[in-house]
């Protein structure tokens, strides 16, 4: 969970000065405006988003696997935990 936070915290400081001034964002005439690239910035929250979510899916499957229930059982509350990813 700090994680995910920590990744929306630091996406929305990244939005918040994506040009140099902010106000260059809105402003292409501003003669000293310096921006990231939209696409990059997109791709790369795509991408760490992705990640983030499939941690979050892989994360019970140990504790799940350890509970004393038979192996269909075991099998079949993982599954149900997948569905969560759908």
């Amino acid at each position: 969970m700090a994680l995910v936070s920590a990744w929306g915290i630091v996406y929305i400081l990244v939005n918040i000065f994506y040009c140099v001034p902010i106000a260059a964002y809105w402003d292409i005439r501003l003669p000293q405006n310096k921006c990231i690239s939209e696409g990059g910035s997109l791709i790369s929250n795509a991408v760490i988003n992705m990640v983030l979510d499939i941690i979050l899916i892989l994360i019970p499957i140990p504790l799940v696997w350890k509970v004393q229930l038979p192996q269909k059982q075991r099998t079949g509350l993982i599954a149900m935990f997948a569905l969560g990813f759908l």
